[in-house]
Formats: C-alpha cells, sequence, structure tokens
C-alpha cells in the first residue's frame, strides 16, 4: 500500500510520512518541499577561522570538525540541512540573564 503525503494536512500519520520522507532520495524529497529556491549544503561554504592577532588557546583545534561548521546569513527556511545552531540576534543574546547562560 502506497502512503499518502500531504504535509498540508494534519490527516495521516506522521510516524510513517517521517519513515517515508527519510527513504527517498534527496531529489524525490525535494518535491514536498514547501518553498522554493531551497539551499543545498554543497552551496553553503565551510567556516574557515580568519588569521587575526594571536589569542589565548582555550582548546586544540579540530580541522575535521571545521569543515562541518558553517556561518549563513540568509532565510534560514530554506537551507536543505539537518540542523541550525544558535540562529539567535544579538539582541535576544545580549537580553539573557547570566543566571540562564
Amino acid at each position: 500500500m502506497a502512503i499518502k503525503v500531504n504535509l498540508n494536512s494534519a490527516e495521516g500519520n506522521w510516524k510513517e510520512i517521517k519513515e517515508f520522507l527519510l527513504s527517498c532520495s534527496v531529489k524525490d524529497r525535494r518535491q514536498y518541499y514547501r518553498t522554493s529556491g531551497f539551499v543545498p549544503l554543497d552551496d553553503i561554504p565551510a567556516w574557515t577561522p580568519t588569521t587575526g592577532p594571536p589569542e589565548q588557546v582555550i582548546c586544540k583545534r579540530n580541522e575535521n570538525l571545521d569543515q562541518k561548521i558553517s556561518l549563513y546569513s540568509g532565510d534560514i527556511t530554506k537551507l536543505e540541512i539537518d540542523a541550525i545552531v544558535n540562529a539567535a540576534d544579538c539582541q535576544q543574546v545580549e537580553s539573557v540573564p547570566a543566571s540562564a547562560e
């Protein structure tokens, strides 16, 4: 039995739909996106530290991890990625009380 996928409806078993989408190829999954003009991961450059004044090293640099980190400025809802970390803007960060950190 083929699964009916309608992402604009509350009907259907979300676990079955999730499994279906995860089993699709990236190309097939894209037909279910709610946005056009998505940004694939290959189009987002990896973060590379810039040279500057020497700073105190807190922990040893992991160059393999550097290749998994990107800085992105734009509409994050169009990113074709698995996770976004620390997407807060500066005003939100500054307003967090010290006790909440």
